[in-house]
């Protein structure tokens, strides 16, 4: 293979034969504090948001008090977007709020089949995928469904509070089809999934009545990650099918439905907080046992 000397400085890309390239892609997204809406409008207004037309096509979640959970519970037309951006300040969305004042708002492209391609890759070759810090909207069910390997493979962030997928409020997973689902031996480390937003506590969403979040079927482990806010009262948010699971510093809190159901022979949760505010912090299936150690439980605990 020849030898290329970098002369210059710039980006360079390099192709080792075997190994796939890099999957570029990720759109991380912003957080607007001035998001303006007038009841029954397309069109929303800021003066900060910086509008541009690489933000046609972006998800805009609204966050803030009761105001904003009025506006996501009632607005008509599922998950809205931007449509078309008229300057920097004022741009249309798909569909029209209900409500008229300022809230805090996120807006980000949906960045679900980057995440499958990347999955896809670091399955192929064992290796691991990296998301780093920053906010990132997902609007697909069934994330990382469809691929599984039994070999190690790794999906990491920069670490707590720094990576979070955002799932679209609007997303309808099911009893059979959860928001992602990992199979095989995966390693999940440092990358949180944040239903709350910027509020403190669980937003009132149109989610449905029994639901799955993060299904994990085979040998894995989950380390130092945060699951929170799902505002969905029938829903498990992480469920282990997987024996000789290992849990190290998850903390899955502020939900409405259950926390953490595990399925699992020899597991090991430890340093870990499973916190449910209306049914159970954790509920262990038939045919488990394992170690809980230094772990904080609120909410029922079923066996």
């Amino acid at each position: 293979m020849p030898i290329i000397p970098i002369t210059a400085a710039g980006t360079y890309q390099f192709t080792i034969p075997g190994v796939p390239p890099p999957i570029m892609g990720l759109h991380p997204a912003r957080i607007v504090s001035d998001f303006g809406t007038s009841n029954g409008s397309i069109i929303v207004t800021s003066a900060t948001a910086n509008f541009s037309q690489a933000d046609v096509g972006a998800c805009v979640i609204v966050y803030s008090p009761a105001y904003a959970n009025a506006l996501n519970a009632t607005m008509a037309g599922g998950q809205p977007t931007i449509i078309s951006v008229q300057d920097t300040q004022h741009a249309t969305v798909s569909s029209g709020f209900i409500g008229t004042g300022t809230c805090t708002c996120v807006i980000g492209q949906d960045n679900s089949d980057t995440l499958n391609a990347m999955y896809a890759v670091a399955v192929a070759i064992n290796g691991t995928m990296y998301i780093p810090s920053g906010q990132y909207i997902i609007n697909k069910i069934n994330l990382f469904g469809g691929s599984a390997s039994r070999n190690p493979v790794t999906i990491r962030g920069a670490g707590m509070y720094q990576s979070q997928l955002i799932p679209s409020p609007y997303l309808a997973p099911t009893a059979s089809i959860p928001l992602m689902e990992m199979m095989g031996n995966v390693t999940w480390d440092g990358l949180d999934v944040n239903w709350l937003g910027l509020n403190d506590s669980p937003n009132v969403y149109p989610t449905p009545s029994a639901s799955l979040g993060l299904n994990f079927a085979g040998a894995g482990r989950i380390l130092h990650s945060m699951f929170t806010g799902w505002n969905a009262p029938n829903a498990s948010v992480l469920i282990c099918d997987s024996d000789d699971l290992e849990l190290d510093g998850v903390r899955s809190t502020r939900h409405a439905g259950t926390a953490l159901v595990m399925h699992s022979l020899d597991f090991k949760a430890v340093n870990c907080y499973f916190d449910s505010w209306g049914a159970n912090g954790l509920l262990i299936g038939d045919l488990s046992w394992g170690k809980i150690t230094n772990t904080y439980i609120r909410g029922k605990v079923g066996i």
